[in-house]
């Protein structure tokens, strides 16, 4: 089985709230999105990254881009929804600016990076299951928590810069 970085980007609709859990309060729903983690011409990546800046990326520009700079950003979502055994899902199938004159609300949630190289395990423990579980199921999660202990709180080793966030 072929092996890919992934990262997943998720958007805070702030102007959305909703009651998830009662007597939780109101919160902002999100949209999220999995991508292999390449800046290639081909890649699903790229368009996105591209339509967030309103440029189009040479591909060095694209390779050696940092997608870090984007956190907390405000944008333009084009969502389509998709059925599915009945369901109903929104996806995400473009981002761009915001149009001239346009603001976004503030954002409800503290912007984050969760990089499964470097997170700590209460950080991973913090997100939604499944992608805890996917997490999870990472040789680099394998790698860095080999002895299973959910009560380690700290990594075993740092990662470098350079390596890819999940």
């Amino acid at each position: 089985m072929k092996r890919s970085d992934k990262i997943r980007l998720t958007f805070e609709l702030p102007g959305e709230m909703r009651e998830f859990k009662e007597g939780e309060g109101m919160k902002p729903m999100s949209l999220s999105r999995e991508f292999g983690f390449s800046m290639g011409k081909k890649s699903h990546l790229r368009p996105i990254v591209e339509g967030m800046i309103a440029a189009a990326l040479r591909d060095e520009e694209a390779y050696a881009f940092d997608i870090e700079k984007l956190l907390g950003e405000p944008c333009l979502l084009s969502v389509s929804d998709t059925e599915k055994d009945g369901n109903i899902y929104a996806n995400i199938a473009s981002v761009s600016q915001l149009m001239r004159g346009m603001s976004a609300p503030e954002a409800f949630n503290k912007t984050s990076i969760i990089d499964v190289n470097t997170a700590t395990l209460a950080e991973i423990d913090a997100l939604p299951e499944f992608i805890r579980n996917k997490m999870r199921a990472s040789e680099e999660y394998k790698a860095r928590f080999a002895d299973g202990s959910d009560i380690q709180m700290e990594p075993k080793d740092a990662v470098q810069d350079g390596d890819s966030p999940f």
